[in-house]
């Protein structure tokens, strides 16, 4: 059984699109006893979307909500997984919360593994709602003029190297101007 509405927030455009990929929040409905997030996904890109829903979160006055099942209610949840060219709306369940500001924080990724994503912070209240996604810069860059290996028509370059915390990036020229495939 839902909960009566109490109070509803309606955001314009409020969405987080990257690589074809989006997740939207279409409506949030306050309840005495629950906090409801109507939220849109879309797979416009190159692999299986994955929205994590389920370990979402909202912060509100410094204290984390975790999502909650109403069983009673029986709401229609995003799937954790989108394959490519679909769209899946569902509802996220939360405690009940204020209707003033508050941050909705989810996380998705794909299984095209050079395609990056960032914890994606939704900020939301009755006068204006946001994304927030944090820049994530590389502790050290390593930049190279001419740093090549030549032989027999092919030509391999390092032009740079960044590292963050939990890999390294290395961006590379590879040519062949031989005969053979060259595979890297």
């Amino acid at each position: 059984v839902m909960s009566p509405t109490v109070s509803t927030i309606t955001p314009e455009n409020l969405a987080y699109a990257k690589y074809g990929y989006s997740i939207t929040v279409d409506k949030i409905e306050f309840a005495e006893n629950e906090t409801r997030l109507y939220v849109t996904a879309t797979n416009s890109g190159s692999a299986t979307m994955y929205v994590d829903t389920d370990s979402s979160v909202i912060i509100q006055e410094g204290k984390q909500y975790n999502t909650e099942t109403n069983y009673e209610a029986d709401y229609e949840e995003v799937p954790y997984n989108l394959s490519k060219g679909t769209t899946a709306s569902g509802i996220a369940v939360f405690p009940a919360i204020t209707d003033g500001e508050f941050e909705y924080v989810v996380e998705m990724h794909s299984d095209n593994f050079d395609e990056r994503f960032e914890t994606v912070t939704f900020k939301i209240s009755k006068e204006t709602s946001s994304v927030f996604v944090p820049v994530i810069e590389p502790n050290a860059v390593w930049v190279f003029e001419d740093l090549k290996y030549e032989t027999k028509g092919y030509t391999i370059q390092i032009d740079k190297v960044e590292f963050y915390d939990n890999e390294t990036r290395i961006y590379l020229v590879a040519t062949n101007d031989g005969k053979a495939v060259l595979s890297i």
